[in-house]
């Protein structure tokens, strides 16, 4: 099977749900691929050296996308530590790459919604060292910051056991 029927295959699968770009060579992927994409699935029948190329170029650009490597082995130690945010072992059906993208997605999500979290609760410390308890009862500007970080703590939570612990260590 070719790299042509693969990369029809997998955007089959995944055009009812996402918007899809393709290519057939590390040459085009690293033409198309740009920070409007949110995930870049690289499948190694591509060539040997796709997903270090492709990762170690992306990297340079900052282009901030999750990765999923569909590999045709085990991965080894050294393509555990490119960055992906997950891999396939072949054959991979339809099912399960649409699977592992909303996975991957929803993971980024967590990531995004852990880091605005911390944010949020840095200001509310810095506003609880520079006011008095006094102060802030008043202040609707503190009340709105507590109500977003109670709403941001239920998102982290909801995404944890929608995931499951397990995978979310394995991916930060």
């Amino acid at each position: 099977m070719g790299i042509e029927h693969i990369v029809e295959t997998y955007a089959e699968s995944l055009q009812d749900e996402y918007d899809v770009d393709t290519a057939t060579s590390v040459a085009e992927a690293l033409g198309v691929i740009d920070d409007d994409h949110d995930v870049v699935v690289i499948d190694r029948q591509l060539s040997r050296e796709a997903d270090v190329v492709v990762v170690d170029e992306l990297q340079k650009r900052g282009v901030d996308c999750r990765i999923v490597l569909v590999l045709d082995e085990e991965p080894s130690e050294s393509v555990l530590e490119l960055g992906c945010t997950d891999y396939l072992v072949t054959p991979v059906d339809g099912q399960e790459l649409t699977e592992t993208v909303r996975r991957v997605l929803r993971i980024g999500e967590y990531v995004d919604r852990r880091r605005e979290l911390g944010s949020k609760k840095l200001t509310r410390n810095v506003m609880e060292v520079e006011h008095s308890e006094h102060e802030l009862a008043d202040d609707e500007s503190y009340r709105e910051l507590n109500a977003e970080i109670e709403r941001l703590e239920a998102v982290v939570d909801e995404i944890e056991a929608e995931l499951g612990l397990e995978d979310i260590d394995r991916f930060l």
